[in-house]
């Protein structure tokens, strides 16, 4: 049976969530029992770790050598995905994406109890204000980070945005 999840990739925190064989809807804990995970990354120069989340932010907060990465999705759609930051060696954007969804999803999976191998990914209506093939661009980007995370199957529908809707 194909398990699959529904990732709320967000700009500050991630959730994940998925229906059991119950049919109930779950959000799965993704870090200390935590429904909700920080979208940080911290890449140690000291021991060359690689820290999420919260951890990522105690890192960094500790004083600890390192690069911290926060609102990561503003990268999506720009020529910065294929860029490369320096951590130690050169690292493109694109593999924090992957280095941050893959635990996630793995530690999802234990929670499951079964592989999840299918994702529906929430996005902004907008990843680019007023930018077509940008905007296009940073949904093919997040796909890619969904298939190199392990995930055959990525759907990102464009969710409604009630505010403006007046909802």
């Amino acid at each position: 049976m194909t398990l699959a999840c529904g990732l709320d990739f967000g700009t500050s925190n991630s959730t994940m969530g998925f229906v059991g064989a119950d049919g109930v809807p779950r959000l799965l804990p993704l870090e200390g029992g935590r429904q909700t995970m920080p979208s940080v990354l911290f890449f140690s120069f000291e021991d060359r770790s690689t820290h999420f989340g919260r951890g990522a932010i105690a890192e960094y907060v500790a004083g600890a050598e390192g690069r911290l990465l926060r609102s990561l999705k503003s990268v999506l759609g720009t020529a910065l995905f294929d860029d490369g930051i320096r951590v130690g060696a050169r690292l493109p954007l694109r593999l924090t994406f992957w280095a941050f969804s893959l635990p996630s999803s793995r530690r999802a999976e234990t929670e499951a109890g079964a592989p999840l191998d299918a994702v529906v990914v929430g996005r902004p209506v907008h990843f680019v204000d007023d930018d077509a093939a940008a905007d296009a661009e940073a949904q093919r980007q997040l796909e890619m980070a969904g298939a190199a995370a392990g995930f055959y199957a990525c759907r990102i529908p464009v969710r409604a945005d009630c505010c403006g809707a007046g909802l």
